[in-house]
Order: C-alpha cells, then structure tokens, then sequence
C-alpha cells in the first residue's frame, strides 16, 4: 500500500505546476489507473483494500471515458512531439483508435483549418538597416 501511494504522490508532484498541459492528462490518468489495477491484483483478496481499489480504479474510469467527449485531450497528445500517434496506438484498445482520429481530424477541420487558402504570408519590408541587418544580410544563403 506505501508503494501506492509513494507512487500516486510522485505522479501528483509531477503534474503539480503552471506548466502542466493538457498533453500530461490522458498519461497521467493511464500511469494512475496502472496503478490502481496492480493494487486490484495485489488485494484482490483483502476485504478492507479489495474495494478501495475497485472504488478507485472505477472512479478514475468513469473519469477517463468523459475524456473522449472532446478530442482536445488526444490531439493534444497527437500534437505532442514526443507523443504523436504512437503513444496513442501503443496504449489504448485498437477500437478506441478510429473514433478517436476521426474526432481529431474533425476538430482540425471545423476550428483550425485555414479556409482562405490565397492568403499567403508577407515578408516584412522595412528599410532601416543597421549594422546588424547588413551584417546578417551578408550570412544569407545566396542560393
């Protein structure tokens, strides 16, 4: 039980700043809900800690299907440089995939997705050089 929780409170300290994103939550709660299966298998036959664990672990279940009702939690996941899709096909059920790339994708297309292709991107024109514009003029590639 020690271990649990010793593993629970880093978990938490990990994720406790400013700079937790969205990103941090589906592992978090796959890392936790790993943790409370062990502890299922490990008490399984413990009446006091047998349903703390069964409590727990579906709590946090019921928890972690809300997060399919917005995509953002996957695509940000998907986003993640060092998460992509592979984080995603390696940790959940094959039949959670499909559903979850369609939503991904139909957040893309209906709030990110440029719909004005002509617009294209300007360069900035300034005409004031200085030393530094020159100089790093002069380091451009010529070709």
């Amino acid at each position: 039980m020690e271990t649990f929780l010793s593993k629970l409170h880093q978990a938490l300290k990990a994720l406790e700043s400013s700079t937790s994103t969205l990103d941090n939550v589906l592992p978090a709660m796959d890392y936790i809900l790993e943790l409370f299966e062990e502890g299922k298998a490990t008490f399984e036959d413990d009446i006091v800690l047998a349903p703390c664990f069964n409590s727990g672990w579906a709590k946090l279940a019921k928890y972690y299907s809300k997060t399919s009702e917005s995509p953002a939690y996957a695509a940000a996941l998907v986003l993640h440089p060092a998460y992509k899709w592979e984080y995603i096909h390696s940790s959940w059920e094959e039949s959670w995939i499909p559903p979850t790339k369609e939503a991904v994708e139909e957040l893309w297309k209906t709030k990110y997705q440029p719909t004005d292709l002509s617009l294209s991107f300007t360069p900035s024109t300034r005409t004031t050089t200085n030393q530094f514009t020159q100089w790093k003029h002069g380091k451009q590639a010529t070709k």
